[in-house]
């Protein structure tokens, strides 16, 4: 199953749990939790997983300010019951390492790319930006810092496709190209 595909009937009950909770919540009890329960609907019908369930954790922490105790219990119950569902849905993960490529698997066209881009070429994005997951960043002193640092977990096992080192000034030229469009449209 692809993640994010519910199957159906499990798909039908969320969908079923989402609209009566937005129905219940029309009359302006809160704006903000109804805006997160139509997001999660959104999210549910395109099979956009992360989104889904970002949309069902943010409605559950507005649930908790509901000021109708019966409501908020309602809501609270539903839910919980929705993110569990969504989770035991979903494939585990096979390992807290970075998915394994083969480094002579890398294609002709990012030849030219810089390792960064090539690093991360590939992978998810969340709310529609890159949005890498399951990584740790971190800033060091100096490249040269961050190089030694690449050699220490080298040491201690980790393989040499589950890192990279790069410049800040790599770092900010990335940004700058993922902003571009924004830049020409003044966002």
């Amino acid at each position: 199953m692809m993640r994010g595909a519910l199957d159906e009937p499990i798909r039908e009950r969320a969908l079923a749990k989402l609209d009566y909770l937005i129905t219940r919540l029309r009359d302006g009890q809160n704006d903000l939790l109804l805006e997160h329960l139509q997001s999660a609907r959104a999210y549910l019908l395109g099979a956009m997983a992360d989104e889904y369930e970002f949309s069902l954790h943010t409605a559950k922490e507005t649930a908790a300010g509901l000021t109708d105790s019966s409501l908020k219990s309602l809501v609270l119950r539903e839910l919980t019951a929705l993110f569990e569902d969504h989770v035991h849905t979903q494939p585990p993960l096979e390992s807290w390492h970075r998915p394994r490529r083969d480094p002579n698997s890398k294609m002709v066209a990012d030849a030219g790319k810089s390792e960064l881009y090539r690093f991360f070429h590939g992978y998810r994005t969340k709310l529609g930006v890159f949005y890498p997951t399951h990584y740790i960043f971190a800033a060091f002193s100096s490249f040269q810092v961050a190089k030694n640092a690449t050699s220490k977990l080298e040491e201690v096992g980790f393989s040499r496709d589950e890192f990279v080192a790069v410049t800040a000034a790599e770092l900010a030229y990335r940004r700058a190209v993922e902003r571009g469009i924004g830049q020409e449209l003044d966002l």
